[in-house]
This record gives structure tokens, C-alpha cells and sequence, in this order.
């Protein structure tokens, strides 16, 4: 079950600002939308339910939540033309870099915020992770050189526009 009720300080912000992918820093902007985009966007899109709303203490009036939603939509739409833009598989790389899972276990220890990225290579399928192993290097050189790749596209068609997240939602 989806819920929208999630309080405001439990939102991610800027998941990589400030992190390097081999040659490529995000940009601010870039980093806020991919972040707002793979994890908060369908909250901001859907309807809330009237429990929701009390649980959130959204005072707002249905117009006011009617206009929000409709601003996230289009936010939502812009960034999914430039995902389509940049291609599914450096989408598919974005996808995994941003959204928040939690990984415990040997795959987040080696791997930080990476796993899901290294979880996407064909390679991935080479072995299971070892401490010291070749493959967790080598994995984790092609999972900054496809971050890198992904990033730089969405950038690029991205431009140096001002972000497009909702004003309420940054």
C-alpha cells in the first residue's frame, strides 16, 4: 500500500550533491530534481487522502492542493521528457542511483551508494561479492563510469535551466 502521509523531515534531499562520479559532479539543480523525481514526486502527484492530509496537518484548501499537484505534474513530466531524452539505460542508471532503498548486508558494505547501480551491470551476474575480490573492483569502476555517462546526459538536456521541483517540496 502506497501512503502519502510521510512527515517533512523524513524527505530526501540532495542524495549526491557534493559527490563525485568519476569526472562528473551533479549539479545542484540536477541532483535535487533526480532526488524529488525518483522519490518524491508520486506523493506530490496523488490525491491524499482526507487521514493523510490530518496526519501531515496539510491546512491547505482543495484548490490550494489541486494547484500543488497540478505544479508537480508538470514538474514530473519535464524531467520524464529528459529521461526519455537521455535513454532508457542511462534512465535505468538514474533510477537506481536515486531512489532510496535501504541495503544492509555485504552489498551495501562494499558498495555504499552505489549498490544500486552495480545491482543493474550485466556483469553483476560474473559472482557473488567477496571482500577483496576482483569483480567488487571491477564493479565498482563500471558503476562510476555509467553514473558518470548518465549523469552527464541528463545535464546536458537538462541545461542550465533553474530546477523545476515544486517550490513547497525543496
Amino acid at each position: 500500500m502506497h501512503t502519502t502521509a510521510r512527515p517533512s523531515e523524513t524527505k530526501p534531499v540532495h542524495l549526491h550533491l557534493g559527490r563525485r562520479f568519476g569526472d562528473v559532479l551533479p549539479s545542484p539543480e540536477a541532483d535535487e530534481e533526480l532526488t524529488w523525481f525518483f522519490n518524491e514526486a508520486l506523493c506530490a502527484i496523488e490525491r491524499p487522502s482526507e487521514q493523510g492530509r490530518l496526519l501531515s496537518g496539510d491546512r491547505r484548501s482543495d484548490v490550494e492542493q489541486l494547484e500543488a499537484r497540478v505544479e508537480a505534474l508538470r514538474a514530473a513530466r519535464k524531467i520524464w521528457r529528459r529521461m526519455q531524452q537521455i535513454g532508457m539505460r542511462d534512465a535505468h542508471v538514474l533510477r537506481a542511483l536515486y531512489t532510496l532503498r535501504f541495503r544492509p548486508g555485504l552489498l551495501g558494505l562494499h558498495f555504499g551508494h552505489l549498490v544500486g547501480v552495480v545491482e543493474t551491470l550485466p556483469c553483476f551476474e560474473d559472482g557473488p561479492v567477496v571482500a577483496g575480490s576482483h569483480n567488487v573492483a571491477v564493479w565498482k569502476e563500471q558503476a562510476v563510469r555509467a553514473c558518470s555517462r548518465a549523469l552527464s546526459a541528463y545535464q546536458r538536456a537538462r541545461g542550465k535551466s533553474p530546477s523545476v521541483v515544486p517550490q513547497e517540496d525543496r
